[in-house]
């Protein structure tokens, strides 16, 4: 579970980025965070992966304080994670298959986990036939499906992913974000970061909209289409055809 209470975060400049949010994700959740350029989400999302330390506010994820943590268990806490970047960051010099065993390595799996392990999470993303390949030779879209491979191989409860999309063409975009919502209907609680309109619409998930550091709207679109863009601070948000209903999850 994901939880945040009462989190404020003030940068050294004076700017607020996030201020006072109430937040909760449950166990299996596939939610989208979504706003406008500088609405929040980024510092969000480094909060979370623990990047960045809040000002003020509570943030627990699967159990960990990550307010209480100390700087040194950090990459542990992280390796809890899966986390997912725009702009993919592999490692060029290596294979498909040397890429995703490198997080393997890095909670210290042994040879015979990692031959077993590697092979049957690049046949889960579609990449069985491109464990030899290195990434210059891959398409944009095979080269995410990599950095979902590696962020997943270590099993993490949570997935983060930061505009996974945001490189990608429409085809490709359509095929990750249905690969993530298989990955969920595994059990793993998904997060996604995104200015996609479109693609959070054509989901129909729990959708989180923020605006200048506050969550405007906790929605969710598998009852109605949603508008990214908040209007005069509203979501804009629209039933089709359906009663709207809204979420009560501390937001």
């Amino acid at each position: 579970m994901i939880e945040l209470t009462n989190v404020s975060k003030t940068y050294e400049t004076g700017n607020k980025a996030i201020k006072n949010i109430n937040l909760k994700i449950r166990d299996g959740e596939f939610v989208f965070i979504v706003g406008k350029s500088g609405s929040g989400k980024s510092t969000l999302f480094k909060l979370l992966t623990r990047e960045l330390k809040a000002t003020s506010g509570e943030i627990t994820v699967n159990g960990c304080d990550l307010g209480k943590i100390k700087r040194r268990n950090i990459p542990k806490y992280r390796r809890t994670l899966g986390v997912v970047f725009q702009d993919f960051r592999l490692l060029y010099d290596r294979n498909v298959f040397e890429n995703v065993a490198f997080a393997q390595r890095v909670i210290g799996a042994s040879n015979s986990e990692i031959r077993k392990n590697v092979p049957e999470m690049l046949k889960l993303t579609g990449l069985g036939a491109k464990y030899k390949s290195y990434p210059n030779h891959l398409s944009g879209g095979e080269q995410q499906r990599v950095a979902i491979a590696r962020a997943l191989i270590n099993q993490p409860q949570v997935l983060l992913a930061d505009e996974p999309t945001g490189n990608l063409d429409s085809y490709n975009t359509h095929e990750i974000m249905r690969l993530l919502e298989t990955i969920n209907s595994m059990g793993t609680t998904v997060v996604v970061i995104t200015h996609s309109k479109e693609m959070v619409n054509e989901m129909k998930k729990r959708v989180i909209t923020m605006d200048k550091g506050v969550i405007v709207s906790d929605d969710d679109s598998e009852v109605k289409e949603i508008s990214v863009m908040p209007v005069n601070g509203n979501s804009g948000s629209r039933a089709k055809g359906r009663s709207r209903r809204r979420r009560d999850d501390g937001a």
